[in-house]
């Protein structure tokens, strides 16, 4: 009897052991079972997502940026106008100098001794002239009282009017000599800078050779090549805003080119700046920005809201109403223009449509989203941020 009793505790053991292990196993399955049927209930909850209705638009408006470059009005390369050696330099180059100042001057030593003896020969001449008077006087009053001929008083009229000539010809010699010494200086023909100086004192220089480059300081103004189309949407006196870094510059325009350039094939547009030229200098270049409207029907949309599509075409997410609720819907679009942070598309779309504004990346179509509120598109795409 002991040893059948022990034979069946030794049988309930191992069937215990082998039955046991099953019993958990199937426990722990019913477990992970349970907890992803949990967690896939989780995952299918309708996605939050942040939407806004499209304003469709019979057209829009391009912004592009033309560059302009400031020149100075007035650029000269003054130089004496006759030769000689250089004898003094009163300014050098990056001085900023005024209207009818004394640049340089040549050595006039030649000049002076022949003004002096100019001088010496016009007073000879005047006191020859002034003898030749006093004789005709006295001629004609000879002739006068029948004391001489009026041959004599022909003669002496003559060489009066001979020695007033030889005073005239030297006070135009002594005239010349003075323009010249005039032309011996050079005197700075408007105000500027000086941005070049090309000879040294006593550097002999041939009549005309440019001793300074002097640069207009003021009245600066600024050239744009455009094309002719949109060069001819500017007039003549209208007023412009050109920008560099945050600055703004304003001016009027001064000119527009008739002849197009042989190589970009633009014409010139002259823009005279306004009193905030002085923190300018020539060389700078601004930005010009030019508008131009284009007649197509869409709609602006941010940049977040496509998401890549078929046949170069993008994907806008539409919104359709399900109970509570929306389901993804879509919609192939062009995009016919693009910005740093919109686009303008165009596609089967209809005015007022609810679409997703961003997160794109997370959804896919035909599923559900539950939609956190909506906002205005159109103040969203209106905004500084777009070029």
């Amino acid at each position: 009897m002991v040893n059948q009793s022990s034979h069946s505790k030794t049988k309930l053991t191992l069937l215990l052991a082998v039955v046991l292990p099953f019993i958990l196993l199937g426990g722990l399955l019913y477990a992970a079972g349970h907890g992803q049927q949990t967690e896939g209930e989780t995952v299918h909850q309708p996605m939050p997502v942040q939407a806004g209705h499209l304003q469709l638009q019979d057209s829009y408006e391009v912004e592009r940026l033309a560059l302009a470059k400031v020149e100075s009005p007035n650029l000269a390369q003054v130089g004496f106008e006759l030769s000689g050696k250089v004898k003094t330099l009163y300014r050098d180059e990056g001085e900023q100098v005024n209207a009818g100042e004394l640049l340089a001057q040549l050595d006039t030593a030649r000049i002076d001794a022949e003004l002096m003896q100019l001088k010496a020969s016009l007073e000879r001449t005047r006191a020859d002239a002034r003898l030749a008077a006093l004789t005709e006087q006295r001629v004609a009053q000879l002739v006068a009282r029948k004391l001489d001929s009026a041959q004599r008083l022909d003669e002496a009229k003559e060489a009066l009017a001979a020695a007033q000539a030889r005073v005239k010809e030297t006070e135009a010699g002594v005239a010349r000599l003075q323009v010249e010494l005039e032309k011996s200086r050079i005197l700075a023909p408007f105000s500027g800078t000086l941005t070049s100086r090309r000879v040294d004192e006593g550097t002999v220089v041939a009549a005309g050779t440019p001793v300074f480059t002097l640069q207009q300081a003021s009245g600066l103004e600024a050239r744009l090549a455009l094309g002719a189309q949109d060069a001819s949407a500017l007039t003549v006196g209208q007023k412009v805003t050109m920008y560099r870094q945050g600055e703004i510059f304003d001016g009027i325009v001064k000119s527009i080119g008739r002849h197009r350039a042989l190589d970009t094939r633009t014409l010139d547009v002259m823009v005279s700046l306004d009193d905030q030229s002085s923190l300018l200098v020539p060389g700078d270049l601004l930005e010009f920005k030019l508008h131009k409207k284009v007649n197509q029907r869409g709609a602006w949309v941010p940049r977040q809201a496509l998401s890549t599509g078929v046949r170069g075409l993008w994907n806008l997410y539409l919104l359709e109403q399900v109970e509570q609720n929306h389901r993804i819907r879509p919609q192939l679009v062009e995009v016919l223009h693009l910005e740093q942070d919109r686009a303008f598309v165009s596609g089967a779309l209809a005015d007022n449509t609810p679409l997703v504004l961003n997160g794109t990346q997370r959804l896919v179509p035909g599923q559900l989203v539950s939609v956190q509120g909506f906002t205005d598109v159109l103040a969203m795409t209106t905004g500084d941020g777009h070029e």
